[in-house]
């Protein structure tokens, strides 16, 4: 039941028939999602005799006149094609309206013909045409010849060159005219447009929308009184004006005393420096500096200690949970060092 029900659709397509002398339709390719199939015969090779290949085109061509008759389908479009199946376009869809078509390419921009400042019409002067194209003065030239010869060909031809090409320079110039002009007329035409726009008085809805309405009379009449206090302020400004000037040479004094107090230790000659240097690279100069810490110094950690660490700096900038009876030496020189320079108004070493 299930095989009859699988080839009922099959057998009520409209197919060719295919002739019983080749034992498999290899050429057989139905397209799907179509209502007609085609076939194409190819010679078998397992034919023995020309009778039997003559029976079997004898065949197809009986089977092809009695199929003429079959609708041929109507989507001729290949698979690849988005049109392979008929899909069923709405109404209000544009692909039923007939585009234009497109026009492939640029077309190139036109060579600028009159191109003279001094005298642009040049090229549709009569006399342009007579140098460009001169008509022919010799006597082979003006001898009468027989009408559709080659020689009458030719000089028809020249005659319509000479034509076309005044037309075209004549043409040319005229379009070449007529730009212009409208040019200078939209020009014209924007530039009194804005002056007309710029001399208009203002509206009376921009003056009554506007965030202060002041009136010409009220504006030219309006005495503006000065300012009762503008001594006092004046005053005022000279005092921080001289408090300033003084702060910035109390700095520049105490720059030059700090650079004075620092120049004691500037190397200045050649045999301080080499002493210097002699000083500093001894191999018993952290010995020398160690005396009263340690012995057996060898280095600048065994002088001055360990580099302060990160956490350490944190907590001293920030000092949480420090006791009041705890001493920072350093910090404490330091203070007293400031307070010291502070109450002498100098530099300390």
């Amino acid at each position: 039941m299930s095989s009859r029900c699988s080839c009922t659709a099959a057998s009520k397509l409209p197919t060719l028939a295919v002739a019983r002398a080749q034992p498999s339709p290899i050429g057989f390719f139905p397209r799907p999602f179509s209502t007609t199939a085609t076939v194409h015969t190819r010679p078998s090779r397992f034919s023995s005799s020309p009778s039997s290949s003559s029976s079997s085109s004898s065949s197809s061509s009986s089977s092809s006149s009695s199929s003429s008759s079959i609708p041929i389908a109507q989507n001729q479009y290949p698979p690849e094609s988005p049109h392979w199946l008929p899909v069923p376009k709405a109404r209000q869809s544009q692909a039923s309206e007939v585009k234009p078509a497109r026009v492939k390419g640029v077309l190139p921009t036109p060579r600028p013909i009159f191109t003279d400042r001094r005298e642009v019409d040049r090229r549709v002067q009569p006399g342009y045409l007579a140098k460009t194209a001169p008509l022919p003065t010799s006597e082979s030239a003006t001898r009468p010849v027989r009408p559709g010869s080659v020689l009458d060909v030719r000089r028809r031809l020249a005659a319509s060159r000479r034509e076309n090409l005044a037309a075209g320079l004549q043409g040319l110039w005229r379009r070449r005219t007529e730009h212009q002009s409208r040019l200078r007329a939209a020009s014209a035409t924007r530039n009194e447009t804005n002056r007309l726009r710029a001399l208009a008085p203002e509206r009376e809805d921009d003056l009554l929308t506007r965030s202060s309405v002041l009136l010409r009379p009220t504006a030219e009449h309006t005495a503006v009184l000065p300012d009762p206090d503008r001594f006092d302020r004046a005053a005022a400004s000279r005092a921080r004006t001289a408090e300033l000037a003084r702060r910035r040479a109390e700095a520049r004094r105490d720059a030059l005393t700090a650079l004075y107090m620092s120049a004691g230790d500037f190397i200045v000659e050649e045999d301080h420096l080499a002493a210097e240097i002699d000083r500093v690279f001894a191999p018993d100069y952290f010995t020398k500096q160690a005396k009263s810490y340690a012995t057996d110094a060898s280095s600048a950690w065994d002088v001055w200690g360990a580099p302060p660490t990160l956490s350490r700096l944190v907590a001293a900038s920030a000092r949480p949970g420090q006791e009041f009876d705890s001493v920072d030496h350093d910090r404490t020189v330091k203070r007293q060092k400031t307070i010291a320079e502070d109450l002498t108004g100098g530099k300390m070493d």
